[in-house]
């Protein structure tokens, strides 16, 4: 009798503990769905009244506010469609100056879009129909219509047109935080820094050349200087530029460019008046880059001298590369 009993207090202990340990676990559960189900209320709080309080871009032109991530984004430069498509944004309206081919180029395909005009004269009546929630413009071209445009939509004013790689960079990261999508930015920008450093080791250490862009056109000679996008680009690939100027191009004569003395010539031709009567002037002849046969004609003149977007300079850095290396 005595074992019996000894047996049934164990046995009602051992039922009492894990009576015990149930409610215990019980409980447990009961305060983590708690902690999470108040986790999310706080969350959820914290994105409405950061949505309803919006958020503020800063510019060339000073501030704007946005209440909301733009649905619907005007763009009246190339540099900033190039911009929003990498960051998989199409815009509702861009200034494409009468015709979608450098859209359908940049794009890689055709887009469903509204023409705005030109970059150099957008319409504002067009950009007005389409009640965009966000405008995107270019200090040089745009700065003296930004309160026209401030007046249809909030407007953010960066650099294209004259603007240095940097800039251009610049310009890219602020056009993600407008988009809502600053960290996407952030990561695009670092994978094309990896691919900018990659081909610059492809450059020697004892390069010395000087190298040069030149835009052939009927009203004149453009040369491209260190400080415009593709000059900056090359120097940090470590290829000197042979116009040394914070001018991004500069319209010059024959005898200034043979003082350049450049290398390497780059050109683009939109007429080849001017090329014709050069290249039959005794002073062509003495320019180290002809010379030595050192020019290249076999570049888009688009990519190198109008779209400058992240594509753009890696398409500039692969063929400077192709062109001055790879025999």
């Amino acid at each position: 009798m005595q074992i019996n009993t000894q047996f049934k207090t164990t046995k009602l202990a051992f039922v009492t503990l894990l009576i015990m340990a149930v409610i215990t676990v019980i409980a447990g559960c009961g305060s983590s769905s708690g902690n999470s189900i108040a986790k999310t209320a706080n969350t959820s709080e914290a994105k409405t009244a950061a949505e309803e309080q919006g958020y503020v871009i800063k510019h060339e032109m000073g501030e704007t506010a946005l209440k909301q991530v733009p649905k619907k984004i005007v763009v009246l430069e190339l540099s900033f469609l190039d911009a929003l498509l990498t960051l998989n944004v199409t815009p509702v309206g861009i200034t494409d100056d009468g015709s979608n081919k450098d859209v359908v180029n940049i794009a890689g395909k055709e887009l469903e879009y509204t023409s705005v005009g030109t970059r150099s004269q957008p319409n504002l009546e067009a950009i007005s129909m389409l009640q965009p929630d966000l405008i995107i413009a270019d200090l040089s071209r745009h700065k003296t219509i930004y309160k026209e445009l401030e007046g249809i939509a909030p407007t953010i004013v960066l650099k294209s047109l004259n603007a240095s790689y940097q800039e251009i960079l610049n310009s890219f990261s602020q056009i993600g935080e407008a988009a809502g999508k600053g960290d996407e930015a952030e990561k695009l920008l670092a994978e094309h820094h990896a691919v900018i450093e990659d081909l610059k080791k492809q450059v020697p250490a004892d390069e010395n050349r000087k190298v040069l862009l030149a835009t052939f056109r009927e009203d004149g000679v453009f040369v491209h200087g260190s400080e415009s996008f593709y000059g900056e680009l090359h120097q940090i690939l470590g290829i000197k530029n042979a116009m040394q100027s914070e001018t991004a191009r500069e319209n010059i004569s024959l005898e200034q460019f043979v003082k350049l003395n450049p290398d390497v010539l780059y050109v683009t031709i939109v007429d080849d008046k001017i090329l014709k009567e050069w290249s039959s002037n005794p002073l062509w002849q003495s320019v180290s880059a002809v010379k030595n046969d050192q020019i290249f004609d076999e570049i888009d003149r688009y990519v190198w001298t109008r779209y400058r977007g992240l594509k753009a300079a890696e398409t500039i850095a692969s063929d400077a590369i192709r062109l001055l290396y790879v025999k």
